[in-house]
């Protein structure tokens, strides 16, 4: 699946925010104040309003320097496209603002599983604890138009995004990307 970036802007009375999610295991602190810069400079949104969150699947395309070579030539010029891109989506978002409902609600999910298992010996080592606690709560909010038609839904879930494994060698947004795309 390819990645994606969405952006969300809200807006009520005189304040307006801007929430951008993407696809990336991490987006360290100067790719991060470079996004929001260029989402607040576009779409005029204050910098501080501007919220960003990676799904942290580690599926994702290293941003930076990494072990693997092949095609790393291609990596900065693809980083430095990402805040421009982002802001246009904040740009487009922000124009297409429309009076809008909001409901939540709280459900579970039971694809995780603890991954702190106790070998014999006492040692801990990552591995699958099937007894071990697992936050299994599913945090949705959905947002509508006024006749009843999603705009946009923001999804919570804290499961860690390694479904594809260790041995995985594509890019891909792992299961956040299914629930995105849902």
């Amino acid at each position: 699946m390819d990645l994606l970036g969405t952006v969300l802007v809200v807006a009520g009375d005189d304040a307006v925010a801007a929430f951008v999610d993407v696809e990336y295991c991490f987006v360290e602190k100067e790719l991060s104040d470079a996004i929001r810069t260029a989402v607040a400079d576009l779409a005029e949104i204050p910098f501080d309003a501007v919220r960003l969150s990676s799904t942290h699947t580690h599926s994702g395309p290293m941003l930076g320097p990494s072990w693997l070579h092949d095609g790393s030539e291609m990596v900065p010029s693809y980083v430095a496209s990402v805040p421009d891109r982002l802001a246009g989506a904040a740009w487009q978002a922000r124009r297409s603002l429309q009076p809008a409902r909001i409901a939540a609600s709280i459900g579970a999910c039971d694809i995780g599983v603890n991954r702190r298992h106790q070998l014999d010996s006492g040692r801990v080592v990552c591995g699958r604890n099937w007894d071990g606690y697992v936050d299994r709560e599913v945090r949705v909010v959905r947002i509508d138009d006024l006749t009843e038609r999603p705009i946009a839904s923001i999804v919570n879930f804290a499961c860690h995004p390694t479904v594809m494994g260790p041995p995985n060698q594509l890019i891909t947004p792992d299961y956040p990307g299914v629930v995105r795309r849902t």
